[in-house]
């Protein structure tokens, strides 16, 4: 019997010896690959569908989010401007998911939309107008520096 226990002992150190070594042979591999080094990576891109009449023909545009807060986008196709949203004549798309901070965007929205308001907080949005309905510049960056970064 002990020399079962021995035996058995012997296996487990064993194994256990191999796997410390694959770890310190895996560690040192990362850090001294290239392949592991973020700075190089660029950073992820957030996808946002704010369509909700043309979601098969929809227009886009990249936005990047510079601020220090989510942005949540809101869009408007009526031309006697929107409020509210859901069930109301002339109310907003609402985005379903905020820009995060410091990420860029892909945002799909619907042909036509006359307007987009960027609300950084309850206190602080910014308007989005393009010169023609529907002709937005193809990228925008956020919190604007001008209300007219968003025309085409």
């Amino acid at each position: 019997r002990a020399a079962a226990g021995g035996a058995m002992a012997m296996r487990l150190r064993g194994a256990l010896v191999g796997a410390a070594v694959l770890v310190v042979l895996s560690t040192s591999a990362a850090a001294a690959s290239p392949l592991f080094d973020d700075d190089d990576l660029p950073p992820p891109v957030v996808t946002v569908n704010c369509t909700w009449i043309t979601p098969t023909n929809p227009q886009s545009m990249e936005l990047i989010n510079n601020g220090h807060t989510a942005v949540k986008i809101r869009t408007c196709t009526s031309d006697a401007g929107c409020a509210g949203s859901g069930t109301k004549a002339h109310h907003y798309v609402d985005c379903p998911l905020p820009v995060p901070a410091n990420l860029p965007a892909m945002l799909y929205y619907d042909q036509g939309v006359n307007y987009m308001v960027f609300e950084y907080n309850s206190s602080y949005s910014q308007e989005c107008w393009p010169n023609k309905q529907g002709v937005f510049t193809t990228n925008v960056t956020v919190p604007m520096a001008d209300p007219k970064d968003c025309a085409a």
